[in-house]
């Protein structure tokens, strides 16, 4: 079974199975005019083109651009405000918040910062979280990132000067 990605009314929907889409032409959720698309499709196409579905034909504008693989996708239902139903609430201010602390003040909210980035990051490509704070997440991430090699190199010249000043006693 091929899943469809769906364009309604400028939204991108999907992936959802064949009998959703034919299921909401025949709720008249989608109109013929509007387009799919699914892998090995060269670009979107209209719905009421397709010999897949059954639909009156209606014509429409130019297809627009196939859809990025690991972009966002709305859930069926989604009114815009807030995260997609199922999807959880992104975390990106609280991330750079910690990346920013650990910069200023304490280098454990750096480590926070990255392996919190880390995470959602992850969730937020397999579509499990909000993708809308996916910059502040990296941000906080890579600043996370540059607290903690800071410190570690810090560490490293700190051991290596005790360590020549030790052998020069000797």
């Amino acid at each position: 079974m091929s899943e469809w990605y769906c364009l309604i009314d400028g939204r991108q929907v999907g992936p959802v199975s064949q009998q959703q889409v034919q299921k909401w032409l025949d709720d008249g959720r989608m109109k013929p005019a509007d387009y799919v698309w699914r892998d090995g499709m060269e670009q979107w196409a209209r719905v009421g083109d397709l010999m897949e579905f059954d639909s009156p034909i209606e014509l429409a504008d130019e297809p627009p651009e196939p859809p990025r693989r690991g972009g966002p996708t709305v859930a069926p239902g989604y009114t815009g405000y807030g995260p997609a139903p199922g999807v959880e609430p992104h975390r990106g201010t609280l991330i750079l918040i910690f990346g920013i602390l650990g910069l200023i003040f304490c280098f454990l909210f750096g480590v926070a910062a990255w392996v919190m980035g880390d995470r959602d990051l992850a969730l937020m490509r397999k579509g499990q979280m909000d993708r809308s704070g996916y910059d502040l997440t990296n941000a906080g991430r890579i600043l996370g990132i540059i607290v903690t090699v800071l410190v570690l190199v810090g560490v490293g010249i700190m051991m290596f000067v005790m360590c020549a000043g030790a052998l020069a006693t000797i």
